[in-house]
């Protein structure tokens, strides 16, 4: 049987059409698909020699040691590795603050107090505890409080909160 390349095989392609109301024939057909029966037989196990057993033995035993020691390195090398996460931002803060504070004084001494005393307060969210710069908050908010009332309420709260 050939293939014609139009989705049919020859043979179906010459087929003649069968009878109305006629049986087809039991015959083997051209689609039948050979049904695949295993037979499965019990095997006696093959037991596993001594030799097999201590070579799994150790291989565990020496996994087991490998993973401690490599565990051990990473653990020391996590926590040398936050402590120097630690102080970088501790650095990084100090210096931000610095500049913070720099910048706010030499605003404050060029008669631009609303940019200083901004200046202030990202230092003051850095390092609240710092006695120059809540002075220098105090002086600032003094200030700004004559020309309008609004930052006489937060000199108020700011009083309030470090008293």
């Amino acid at each position: 049987m050939g293939y014609l390349g139009f989705g049919k095989s020859s043979g179906v392609y010459k087929q003649r059409p069968r009878k109305a109301f006629s049986k087809r024939s039991r015959s083997k057909s051209r689609n039948s698909i050979p049904l695949y029966r295993a037979s499965f037989k019990l095997q006696p196990s093959k037991k596993s020699s001594r030799f097999n057993s201590f070579i799994v033995i150790i291989a565990v035993v020496i996994s087991v040691v490998v993973f401690s020691i490599f565990y051990n390195k990473f653990e020391s090398y996590s926590n040398k590795f936050e402590k120097e996460k630690v102080r970088n931002i501790k650095n990084s803060n100090n210096s931000a603050f610095i500049f913070l504070v720099d910048s706010g004084k030499s605003r404050l001494l060029s008669h631009k107090y609303k940019g200083a005393y901004t200046e202030f307060k990202l230092a003051y969210n850095i390092n609240p505890k710092d006695a120059e710069l809540n002075q220098l908050i105090i002086e600032t908010l003094s200030i700004l409080c004559e020309d309008e009332h609004y930052y006489c309420k937060e000199l108020e709260i700011f009083w309030n909160t470090n008293s």
